[in-house]
C-alpha cells in the first residue's frame, strides 16, 4: 500500500565498493599496463571510473520503473559524491573534460545553472570547484550512459548477451573519448595512437561490462 522503502546510505556504500572487486581491480590494472597513460590521462581515467557507478546505477534504477527507487538512488548519489576528498579544490576544466560533445554539454550546464560563460577558447583554463565538476559531469554521463545502451541495443538480434556486449562496446568507445585525446579522423594519426585507442576501447568495454554486472548484482543483493 505504502510502497517499498529504500536505504540511500546502503546503496551509496555499495557504489563505493565496485571498483575494489577482484575482477574489476585486475581489469583496471591491465588497462593501465597496456594503455600506459600519462599523468593527465590517469586523472581522467580515475575520474571516469569513480563517476561510472552513478551513471550505471541510475540506468538500472530507471529500467525498474520505480519512482521511489529512482529517488533513493538520487539520494545515494548525493551521499556518494559528498565523500570525495578535495571537493573545494579548484581544478581546470580542460584537465578533466576533453571530448568535444561533453565540453559543449558542460559549458551549457554551467551557463544555464551557474551563469558562467565559457567559450571554446577559454574552456581548458576555466576553473571551478572539484565538487561542482563531479556533480555537473556525473549528471551529463547519466544521459551519455543511457544513449550508449540504447545505441548498442538499437539493432535487436534476439540474443540478449550479444546486445549487451554491443552496448558495452559503445560504453568502451565513449570511455576512451573521455580519457584519451585521440581523434581517429585526424590525418596525422599514428599507428601507435590508433593502437592505444583500440586497446583502450577493448579494455574499457570489458571493464564497464563487469562493472555493470557488479552493480546489477548489488541491486539484487539489496533486493532492489
Amino acid at each position: 500500500m505504502f510502497g517499498r522503502k529504500y536505504n540511500p546510505q546502503e546503496i551509496a556504500e555499495h557504489l563505493r565498493t565496485w571498483i575494489a572487486h577482484g575482477q574489476a581491480r585486475d581489469l583496471i590494472g591491465g588497462y593501465f599496463a597496456c594503455v600506459r597513460p600519462d599523468e593527465l590521462e590517469c586523472t581522467r581515467i580515475m575520474f571516469s571510473l569513480h563517476i561510472f557507478p552513478i551513471a550505471a546505477s541510475y540506468g538500472i534504477a530507471e529500467a525498474k520503473n520505480d519512482a521511489r527507487l529512482i529517488e533513493a538512488v538520487r539520494q545515494a548519489h548525493d551521499l556518494y559524491l559528498s565523500c570525495f576528498r578535495d571537493r573545494d579544490q579548484i581544478v581546470r576544466l580542460g584537465d578533466y573534460v576533453i571530448w568535444r560533445v561533453e565540453r559543449e554539454a558542460v559549458a551549457s550546464v554551467l551557463r544555464e545553472e551557474c551563469c558562467q560563460i565559457i567559450g571554446p577558447s577559454t574552456f581548458d583554463e576555466h576553473a571551478i570547484k572539484y565538487g561542482m565538476l563531479l556533480r555537473v559531469v556525473s549528471e551529463i554521463r547519466k544521459r551519455t550512459f543511457a544513449t550508449d545502451i540504447l545505441l548498442g541495443m538499437s539493432q535487436p538480434t534476439g540474443d540478449s548477451k550479444k546486445e549487451l556486449m554491443s552496448a558495452c562496446e559503445s560504453l568502451g568507445i565513449t570511455f576512451t573519448r573521455h580519457v584519451l585525446k585521440i581523434d581517429l579522423s585526424d590525418r596525422r594519426l599514428t599507428s601507435d595512437q590508433f593502437e592505444r585507442y583500440q586497446t583502450s576501447r577493448g579494455f574499457a568495454a570489458t571493464l564497464l561490462m563487469q562493472g555493470l554486472f557488479t552493480l546489477s548484482d548489488m541491486f539484487k543483493t539489496l533486493r532492489l
